[in-house]
């Protein structure tokens, strides 16, 4: 028996909003733990934080409603934390020098990365994907940006308790957007192979 269920925007939002906010305690519980062990000044466990926990939930959902392979994850995964890794070995072997651009770097290339390849996964099954290379990426881009806004909330009040509360709002709001984002395109993206079917 088909035990699958629709995708619809609430349900994709509602998953890559919780992936994001376990994300970010992800981040929280890596960053002490390589602080502990002496790796200090690292960005890639952002990126495999990231990429694991909105990975996993998007990867659930996905599979109940469409049966996706655990391949979306690895997409994930791999794709985000691969270039903050890299950019982590020339900042420590390359002399490279990097500031708060970095992030945003990482971001983009990782976003585009994991994108790329979960459009691949998506031609795969069967599925007219092309868009999914652009709203994928566009949905790391505009998720991590999201939170970057935090640097500019000073400019808008002066009260420690506003600041903290529209700090944190931005920080769990980054996966919400990256949901919106992407819900539309990649409904549509999944939907166009049971059209295909029924010619």
């Amino acid at each position: 028996m088909d035990q699958r269920i629709p995708l619809t925007p609430r349900r994709w939002i509602t998953a890559c909003f919780l992936g994001w906010l376990a994300g970010i305690f992800l981040v929280i519980l890596t960053s002490g733990t390589f602080d502990a062990i002496g790796l200090e000044g690292y960005q890639f466990y952002l990126g495999l934080s990231m990429g694991l926990s909105v990975g996993v939930l998007q990867w659930r959902l996905l599979h109940r409603t469409h049966g996706i392979g655990s391949g979306w994850l690895i997409a994930s995964i791999v794709g985000v934390a691969v270039p903050f890794l890299l950019f982590d070995l020339l900042k420590k072997y390359g002399g490279m020098t990097t500031g708060p651009e970095a992030l945003q770097y990482s971001t983009a290339l990782g976003g585009a990365a994991a994108a790329l390849w979960q459009t691949l996964i998506l031609r795969r099954e069967g599925f007219s994907a092309s868009r999914w290379l652009f709203a994928g990426w566009s949905g790391w881009v505009l998720g991590t940006a999201t939170v970057l806004a935090i640097d500019y909330t000073k400019y808008l009040s002066s009260n420690n308790l506003v600041l903290f509360a529209l700090n944190l709002l931005l920080m769990i709001a980054g996966g919400a957007v990256y949901g919106a984002v992407t819900a539309v395109p990649l409904i549509k993206i999944l939907s166009s192979k049971r059209g295909a079917a029924e010619e």
